[in-house]
């Protein structure tokens, strides 16, 4: 888990991939989702303790073929889950 203010709005630029990334608000999680390339989608979810950096070293080559979506899951990387809102997930 990355420690990083509530108000960061974009990862900072030597992040992988960092501009393909976009912030999404959804029930209270504010999550970090980059998106590229064209064709069929293409969902990659990391393992624990990981993030979007961790496909990095194989978007590029899937970029042509896949349109692909990649996340960071709350409490990883700069998907970030206020702490209101972690009571209510889990009591």
């Amino acid at each position: 888990m990355l420690s990083h203010p509530v108000s960061l709005r974009t990862p900072p630029p030597d992040w992988p991939d960092a501009h393909a990334s976009a912030f999404h608000e959804v029930g209270g999680i504010r999550w970090h989702v980059q998106r590229q390339g064209d064709g069929p989608t293409l969902l990659l979810v990391h393992g624990a303790g990981g993030s979007t950096h961790s496909w990095a070293g194989c978007t590029a080559a899937l970029a042509p073929h896949f349109h692909i979506v990649s996340l960071d899951l709350p409490g990883h990387g700069y998907t970030h889950v206020p702490a209101d809102v972690e009571r209510r997930r889990n009591p």
